[in-house]
């Protein structure tokens, strides 16, 4: 199996696992007390924080990012800030339609505008994965091309995120808190060997290595040692400020990848693979379809939260959220086609228009 096919099925399972777990946090959103669901609180603690492999699998489709033009690269960032933009306005042009306008037009205002200026709080659970990825592509081509100017651009980034603090700006402008890991784990997906399969025994390791270390993980892991009791309710993601204890993080992502990737080589049920491959295959249409249904969904389905005891309302989700994220994409597939059409030829064309505005001013002096 070649690594596209890998990396499709890949980006399939770890659909699957968002579109499932953003169901749980939601949940432990509105109840007051996360430990009265344990089942939920335990999968989001295992399992939430390996969104962050989407960045490995971004970086697995970009083992050729060295040769791109800066034209080129600076297309695809801009492309995804306006993917960003419009998974937003979207969300909150369907909250608006749901469920009202805020009580002013200042608060619409806010609303509206303010997460785009600052590119932090979103009316979707997915903009933020595309202001990441804008940011992490393009510093992750400097770092293939030129290590000084790489060093260069951080230096000058850190100077503008310490700006931004000191001015009292939100503290996570850009998403800049999940840069640091983001970009390791695209640099690491860039050099993943394109036919190189994972051997069993590293795969089923990888599984247990990856949940024993976001289990233990906790800020004071330092201070309390290896602990099964500790920190039952922190919920380890790979951002500055939220990873714990920072070998257990990054442990535990490249475990994850490692199991991932062994999943994604297997073929023990008919049909399934296919399946996964396709919501893979349209991986950038199904976040954004996704952040969609969220808006429209969420504060429905408070009305029922908490899941009763047992299994089944877990399994009943698993099942029935693939379910209507294919059938709305399959509804929705020419919108949503032409919608990234849009959003591609936006970002040439303003891409272009920078180009030849640099040109200008050059030949003018």
């Amino acid at each position: 199996m070649t690594l596209d096919q890998r990396s499709e099925l890949a980006r399939g399972y770890m659909l699957m696992g968002v579109f499932y777990l953003h169901v749980l946090f939601a949940m432990l959103k509105v109840v007051p007390d996360p430990m009265a669901v344990p089942a939920a609180l335990i999968q989001v603690k295992l399992l939430a924080g390996h969104v962050s492999v989407f960045f490995f699998l971004s970086g697995m489709g970009a083992s050729g990012l060295k040769r791109r033009s800066a034209q080129s690269v600076a297309i695809q960032s801009v492309t995804l800030l306006a993917l960003a933009a419009l998974s937003h306005l979207g969300g909150v042009l369907i909250s608006a339609i749901i469920y009202g306008l805020p009580e002013s037009w200042r608060d619409l205002f806010r609303v509206l505008v303010r997460p785009i200026v600052y590119g932090t709080g979103y009316s979707t659970f997915v903009a933020w994965f595309f202001i990441v990825l804008s940011v992490v592509r393009p510093l992750a081509w400097l770092f293939e091309r030129n290590r000084l100017r790489f060093l260069i651009a951080v230096v000058a980034i850190t100077l503008l995120i310490l700006i931004g603090q000191w001015l009292h700006l939100p503290h996570n402008l850009y998403e800049w808190r999940n840069w640091p890991f983001a970009l390791l784990f695209f640099m690491i997906g860039m050099h993943v060997p394109r036919r190189r399969q994972v051997p069993a025994w590293l795969g089923v390791g990888g599984l247990a290595a990856s949940l024993a270390a976001a289990w233990l993980n906790g800020p004071d892991i330092m201070a309390t040692g290896l602990c099964w009791t500790c920190n039952i309710e922190f919920l380890p993601f790979p951002m500055v400020g939220a990873q714990g204890f920072l070998p257990l993080a990054l442990a535990s992502e490249i475990a994850f990848l490692l199991f991932l990737l062994w999943v994604s080589q297997l073929r023990f049920i008919p049909h399934i693979p296919w399946a996964i491959q396709w919501f893979g295959r349209a991986s950038t249409q199904f976040l954004l379809l996704h952040g969609w249904m969220i808006a429209a969904l969420w504060p429905m389905l408070t009305n029922f939260f908490p899941f009763p005891a047992g299994v089944y309302p877990y399994l009943l989700v698993l099942i029935l959220n693939p379910t209507a994220h294919a059938a709305a994409y399959l509804a929705l597939k020419p919108l949503l086609n032409h919608m990234l059409a849009f959003c591609f030829g936006l970002s040439r064309w303003l891409v272009e228009m920078l180009r030849r505005l640099v040109h200008r001013t050059r030949h003018r002096k």
